[in-house]
C-alpha cells in the first residue's frame, strides 16, 4: 500500500531540529513535504530535508494589525506549486498565518484536501482576551479555513468542546487526535534527587513565575535546601522572571540553560523527577509529552488542555494559581517518592507515534475520500 503523500504548512518553529524530528518520525507513515512561510525555518530544515522543503514568503497575524515586514506571495507560484507537487492531503499545522488562507483557496481549486490543526484555545480567563479571541474567530481569519478545510484536528476535547459553542457544524469534520513523541528516543537514567525542572518558550502564557514562587516555598517553607531547579527555554520573559527570582532570593539557585540541543535535553529530563506546569491555556503540551517519557512526574494547575494531559499521564493536579498547593504537591512527590516507569508506560499506552500516526492516517484517509 503506498503512503500518503502530505504536503505540512507551516508557519515557523522554535525548534527546528525539534520538529524535524518528529517530520521524521511521520516519514515511516506517510510521504512527507513542507511549506514554510518563515524564512528562518525554512533554511534550518533545509539542512535536514533540502529536496523537500519549500518555502514562501507570508505574513502572520501580527504583522498584518501593525503593517510591518509585508510580504506578499504571489498567488500564481503557490498555484504551480501546488500543482506540481500532486499531494493527497495538505495538513496545515496553524491558522495565524495569512499564507495558510492562500494555501486553502487553491488547494480547493485544485481539489486537493485539506486539514486544519487547532490547538490552545482560551475560556473564561480574561474578559478582554476571551472578548478578542470570539471576534477573532467569528472573523473572517480562522472563520474561513474552519468553514474551507475538509477536515479539523483537536488536540484536546476542550478546544473542540469551546469551538462547537461558535460553530456547532465543526463537529461534523472534526477528529480529537492529540500529540505524539517518539518514545523511543527517549529513557530513564538514574533521577537526581529533589530535581525540578521546566522547559519550553519562555513567553507570558506559561506563567513561570508561579513555579519561582512555589521554588522559593519549597526552600523557605519545606527547608527542602538540596532541591536544583533546570529552567531551559528562551523568550520575551526572561528578564521579568530573572527580577522575580531575584526578589524571592533564589536567582542563585536556578539552573538556567538558554537552549539544549534535542540529545542535551532528553539527557537531562532522564535525570529529573518533577515538571510543574502552570500555564494559562495549552492545546497538548508536547514538553509534558517529553518529561513523561523520561519518567518525569507532571504537576500542574487544572488549566485547559494542561489538566487533560496531566489526567492521562498519571500525573497530579491543584487548584489555579494555588502556588502553596503546588509547592505541597511537588514536596509530597520528593517525600513519598514515585515510580518512573509509570509515566513512561502511560505515554506508551496513549501517546506513542505507533497509536497517534495511526489516528491520523485514518483521518488524512477519511478526508482525501470525501473529495
Amino acid at each position: 500500500m503506498d503512503k500518503i503523500k502530505v504536503l505540512h504548512v507551516i508557519a515557523y518553529s522554535h525548534y527546528p531540529e525539534r520538529f524535524y524530528s518528529l517530520l521524521e518520525e511521520m516519514s515511516k507513515f506517510f510521504d512527507i513535504y513542507v511549506l514554510c512561510s518563515d524564512f528562518h525555518t525554512f533554511q534550518a530544515l533545509s539542512n535536514y530535508m533540502p529536496s523537500r522543503i519549500y518555502w514562501i514568503p507570508s505574513l502572520n497575524v501580527g504583522e498584518f494589525l501593525s503593517l510591518k515586514n509585508t510580504i506578499f506571495l504571489f498567488p500564481n507560484d503557490l498555484s504551480r506549486l501546488l500543482e506540481s507537487l500532486k499531494v493527497d492531503i495538505i495538513h496545515i499545522h496553524t491558522h495565524f498565518f495569512l499564507s495558510n488562507y492562500q494555501v486553502v483557496k487553491y488547494a480547493k481549486r485544485l481539489k486537493i484536501p485539506t486539514m486544519l490543526d487547532v490547538q490552545g484555545l482560551i475560556e473564561n480567563k480574561n474578559i478582554f482576551v476571551d472578548f478578542s479571541q470570539n471576534v477573532y474567530i467569528r472573523s473572517s481569519l480562522l472563520k474561513s479555513l474552519i468553514y474551507n478545510v475538509n477536515g479539523i484536528r483537536f488536540v484536546s476535547a476542550y478546544d473542540l468542546l469551546y469551538m462547537k459553542k461558535l460553530y456547532e457544524k465543526v463537529n461534523e469534520k472534526s477528529k480529537i487526535i492529540p500529540n505524539y513523541v517518539e518514545i523511543d528516543k527517549y529513557y530513564i537514567s538514574e533521577k537526581t534527587p529533589f530535581s525540578v525542572i521546566w522547559h519550553g518558550r519562555l513567553v507570558r502564557k506559561k506563567r513561570i513565575d508561579y513555579i519561582i514562587k512555589a521554588i522559593s516555598e519549597l526552600y523557605s517553607e519545606y527547608k527542602i535546601s538540596e532541591l536544583k531547579f533546570y529552567l531551559v527555554g528562551y523568550g520575551p520573559e526572561y528578564e521579568r522572571l530573572m527580577r522575580i527570582a531575584k526578589k524571592h532570593n533564589i536567582i542563585g539557585r536556578i539552573f538556567y540553560k538558554p537552549y539544549l540541543r534535542t540529545r542535551e535535553l532528553i539527557s537531562l529530563l532522564a535525570k529529573m523527577e518533577v515538571i510543574p506546569y502552570t500555564s494559562l491555556y495549552e492545546g497538548n503540551p508536547y514538553s509534558l509529552l517529553e518529561a513523561a517519557a523520561c519518567g518525569v512526574y507532571p504537576v500542574g494547575f487544572k488549566t485547559p488542555g494542561t489538566y487533560e494531559t496531566i489526567r492521562l499521564l498519571g500525573g497530579k493536579l491543584v487548584n489555579d494559581k494555588a502556588v502553596s498547593e503546588l509547592a505541597a504537591a511537588i514536596s509530597e512527590i520528593f517525600s513519598k517518592g514515585f515510580n518512573s516507569n509509570f509515566f513512561r508506560k502511560k505515554v506508551e499506552e496513549y501517546f506513542s507515534p505507533e497509536k497517534i500516526l495511526s489516528k491520523l492516517r485514518n483521518f488524512y484517509q477519511e478526508i482525501i475520500s470525501t473529495v
